[in-house]
């Protein structure tokens, strides 16, 4: 078959093993991320996390570690936590306590990520739960303190979540 030659994150999520691997060749096909197309990178960064091997994974998690472009470390953010793998969902969790790894100042980000994705959402509302006195005594006196909140709100898509949302969030207005 004759594949365009754009891969778009609807291509991806279409899930084609045609498409899959077209955009693994894109992603193997530079010696670092960095230099893919910024347009396309974030979305063959995803592709190489959901789809690729555990090497490609440890690979940007490292650059992340790493590097000093805020631009590139916000895209590697985004394909992290869009992996499907428990472990590595966990893992991302555990890193968000780790500010030599992942600034304070990040740490919305990631939780808005892993709230977006489906595979991690749970895990990500089980961060918040039990990790909200060590959020609240990071956070307090941030002006963004209150995203948290929003963030975990905003991928509320059952009764169920919203029940959740309203046990753990009612009892802590005055926070």
């Amino acid at each position: 078959t004759h594949m365009r030659s754009t891969i778009t994150s609807l291509a991806i999520a279409s899930e084609e093993p045609d498409i899959l691997e077209l955009a693994l060749q894109r992603y193997i096909s530079v010696d670092s991320p960095l230099k893919l197309h910024p347009e396309a990178r974030t979305i063959l960064m995803a592709a190489a996390v959901k789809f690729g091997t555990s090497e490609q994974f440890d690979s940007l998690l490292s650059d992340y570690k790493t590097t000093s472009n805020a631009e590139y470390q916000t895209d590697i953010t985004s394909a992290l936590t869009a992996t499907r793998d428990p472990k590595r969902i966990a893992q991302l969790t555990e890193l968000m306590l780790d500010t030599d790894v992942v600034r304070t100042q990040d740490t919305y980000r990631w939780f808005a990520y892993l709230m977006r994705n489906r595979y991690s959402r749970e895990a990500a509302w089980n961060w918040l739960v039990d990790n909200w006195q060590w959020i609240l005594k990071t956070f307090n006196s941030s002006k963004g303190f209150h995203d948290f909140a929003r963030y975990g709100a905003s991928f509320l898509n059952t009764t169920a979540w919203l029940e959740k949302y309203k046990e753990f969030f009612e009892p802590k207005m005055n926070d």
